[in-house]
């Protein structure tokens, strides 16, 4: 394909400059085997991120592209010589679905949010639920309680995930998107 393995680096380092990123997170998401690769392009439209992903021509070493843009019949990898397209026919034999994305964590996150927990970060999935559901804000160290779940819930459902009511990278990457929050999109 051509891709400089370092592309990611520098692409990340061009958007967070333009961007102002400050906190950023790599959320890996590893789905290697047949029929993945369908599920995991579909995750990535979904969280409509640039992504790095390990592509393999032929029998080959595993390497490192950067998609920095996806259509609905070509994705778009940085290289050397600048954008380079891609029809998805040709990415499905050189790609398996492993990827990682770069996006903004709420302040305080670590791993997943789990019902009953309180802090900086439950604090933040409340106001952002309220920002999108447009519904009642959050009091003082608002709980990952009952009513929260249950508005969670509801934006997992909306978002075609799993409703668990744990808030984990996908959840919390969707819920920067449909907030608003800031950070680079394919």
């Amino acid at each position: 394909l051509g891709i400089r393995p370092e592309a990611l680096l520098d692409w990340i380092t061009s958007k967070a400059k333009r961007r102002t990123l400050t906190e950023t997170h790599i959320a890996g998401m590893s789905q290697a085997g047949s029929g993945e690769e369908d599920r995991e392009l579909a995750l990535l439209r979904q969280l409509d991120r640039p992504a790095w992903l390990m592509v393999r021509e032929g029998r080959g070493p595993w390497r490192h592209a950067v998609m920095s843009r996806l259509d609905d019949d070509t994705a778009w990898f940085e290289t050397a010589q600048g954008p380079r397209p891609l029809p998805l026919r040709d990415l499905a034999p050189v790609w398996r679905g492993d990827f990682a994305t770069l996006w903004r964590t709420p302040e305080g996150y670590r791993a997943k949010v789990l019902p009953g927990q309180q802090g900086p970060v439950v604090s933040w999935i409340a106001q952002q639920l309220a920002r999108v559901d447009q519904g009642p804000p959050p009091g003082d160290s608002p709980r990952l309680d009952d009513t929260w779940l249950t508005r969670l819930q509801a934006f997992q459902v909306a978002q075609g995930l799993k409703p668990d009511g744990v808030a984990g990278a996908t959840t919390l990457m969707l819920l920067n998107r449909a907030s608003g929050v800031s950070e680079p999109r394919l």
